[in-house]
């Protein structure tokens, strides 16, 4: 009772557990979908996405401090996006030392999508350890749409454009 009843907050706060209830499942990218359309910017798709969900001075918005491993904007004005690119992309993550936050042209073996998407279970074992919470924490699950803006940009070669 007391692991449905945590796996429901969990839910509710678009959070993991440990251990899910039932088979893991990775998120489906829908078939027919050509993640090479349209052409994404990063400055103007991505970093908006990052900076109204995960740019909060508690997770990764501080300019100072540790920023829960990853730098990702300030909440409010200009975003450097090179520090922000330079961040996430192929850059190890210290949580899953076998995957990069972003492996260019690679959506499924970026961490940062494991995380919005929330298949964290799916890499378990390239963690060595307790993957983490799924983001945002403490928020509903980002949109499809966020997402899969998210996914194209990295397999369309995550460039700083």
């Amino acid at each position: 009772m007391k692991s449905l009843l945590l796996a429901a907050v969990a839910s509710l706060f678009g959070c993991s557990t440990a251990a899910p209830p039932g088979p893991c499942v990775a998120y489906q990218v829908p078939v027919g979908t050509d993640l090479s359309q349209p052409t994404l910017s990063f400055q103007k798709d991505v970093i908006p996405i990052l900076q109204t969900n995960c740019a909060k001075s508690a997770c990764h918005g501080s300019s100072l401090g540790k920023n829960n491993g990853v730098y990702l904007g300030t909440p409010e004005g200009p975003v450097d996006a090179s520090r922000v690119h330079g961040a996430l992309v192929n850059v190890t993550s210290p949580t899953a030392p076998a995957l990069q936050f972003v492996t260019p042209s690679d959506p499924g073996k970026s961490f940062l999508l494991r995380k919005v998407d929330g298949d964290l279970c799916m890499i378990e074992a390239q963690c060595g350890r307790n993957c983490g919470l799924s983001m945002p924490k403490e928020a509903p699950p980002l949109d499809v749409a966020s997402r899969d803006v998210i996914r194209r940009w990295i397999a369309q070669g995550a460039t700083n454009n």
